[in-house]
């Protein structure tokens, strides 16, 4: 095995001694395994007769040093071991795997906190536009309705444009309707008006900030919305005098119904002039997060840690109140109509409940329409007459207060 490199040792004239075997002769010294062979050039081999500080002052050149080292010859020159070229260590890459994994995880987690964020920022705005794409009413007029353009400012001066519906009871009270998230006030005029004008002496629809037409760039998950109600109910008492005269009736859906129910407590606490006769909430929930869960578990999607990180950057946990804790602070004697589903895919059936019961301790008069079935915002597709007995008995209330 080692006779054709102790003869080309012999041809280049250099002495060597070998104090080891190979590290594996089937894989240095074969046909193309970087081994030497029998008609290598002599120049690869120069540097074996060289003395250690000849050897140290040259390196070594590419195609000498993985010879050498696969070769793993002892050479001595003058009784001296030549130092072996330096080989690279790896070590721990499954710890190197580990990092790059959480690495990652970490960018996903950034990504799709920041992509939670902007949805529940910037929603999508249902504008005349995508009524018309959807088939939807885009003016009070496709449904043959009576209205009155106005164009409200908002609390912090940004504006929204609404219409004021003429209603089918002219003893009944000014209704505002409040839209969810993601709608507007084309969906609220086609579809949650009409539910009410036979009840209302009006029926005012507005945009929310941060959808539909409203100059307002981003929504706040109620908070806010809570505040611009408050603003428009104050011009609405300048813009429409029967609104003083018969009372407002505050209707509010999904996000809405949160909206309505922060600003008839925040009416109440302030001692606001404006003569609240009675609200209706479809669907409310207690927390901001609870809708957020339940669609994130609806969809497989992972709820931490990108729920709880998009709330604190939002700042929820310090700006948000339980909506039952605000149902305990709604005036008293005032008629509440709470609306919900069992099977919302959206709102915990339980929430309503609490809510209902909350606004019952603060001596509210409740009643709590509950389907057992049903997604959400669908009682009253599933049961219109239960839906419509239910609007009868709150309006006959809200008319005797």
């Amino acid at each position: 095995m080692l006779a054709p490199v102790t003869s080309l040792a012999r041809f280049a004239g250099i002495e060597r001694t070998f104090h080891g075997a190979l590290i594996d002769a089937r894989h240095t010294t074969g046909p193309g395994r970087g081994g030497l062979r029998k008609h290598d050039p002599p120049e690869r081999l120069e540097w074996a007769g060289e003395t250690p500080v000849e050897r140290a002052g040259r390196p070594l050149l590419e195609e000498q040093r993985p010879t050498c080292v696969r070769l793993g010859l002892a050479l001595h020159h003058g009784g001296t071991r030549p130092t072996p070229p330096p080989r690279v260590h790896y070590r721990h890459p499954v710890l190197g795997f580990l990092v790059l994994l959480l690495l990652a995880g970490a960018i996903l987690v950034a990504v799709g906190t920041a992509m939670l964020i902007r949805g529940l920022r910037y929603p999508p705005r249902k504008t005349a536009g995508v009524a018309l794409a959807r088939g939807h009413a885009a003016d009070p007029a496709d449904l043959g309705l009576d209205a009155q353009p106005l164009d409200l400012r908002l609390a912090h001066g940004h504006t929204s444009p609404a219409w004021l519906l003429h209603g089918q009871a002219p003893q009944g009270p000014t209704v505002v309707v409040c839209h969810g998230f993601g709608d507007s006030r084309y969906g609220a005029m086609a579809a949650w008006a009409p539910r009410v004008l036979p009840h209302a002496n009006t029926v005012l629809v507005y945009d929310n900030r941060g959808q539909g037409d409203a100059t307002a760039p981003t929504a706040d998950g109620s908070l806010g919305e809570a505040d611009d109600l408050r603003a428009v109910l104050g011009q609405l008492l300048d813009l429409h005098p029967p609104a003083t005269e018969h009372g407002i009736v505050l209707y509010g859906y999904s996000m809405g119904a949160n909206t309505v129910l922060r600003a008839a407590a925040a009416l109440h606490q302030h001692d606001d002039p404006a003569p609240l006769h009675g609200l209706i909430a479809d669907s409310p929930y207690r927390t901001w997060d609870g809708p957020v869960r339940r669609l994130f578990r609806h969809n497989h999607w992972p709820r931490w840690p990108i729920v709880p990180l998009a709330g604190l950057l939002l700042r929820m946990k310090s700006r948000w109140r339980d909506i039952a804790d605000v149902a305990d602070s709604l005036p008293p004697g005032l008629p509440v109509l709470i609306i919900s589903t069992a099977g919302d895919e959206l709102v915990d059936p339980a929430d309503p409940a609490a809510i209902a019961d909350a606004a019952e301790q603060a001596g509210c008069e409740v009643d709590h329409l509950a389907l057992p079935h049903g997604h959400h915002l669908a009682a009253y597709e599933l049961d219109e007459d239960a839906y419509r007995e239910a609007l009868t008995r709150f309006f006959a209330r809200a008319a005797a207060r």
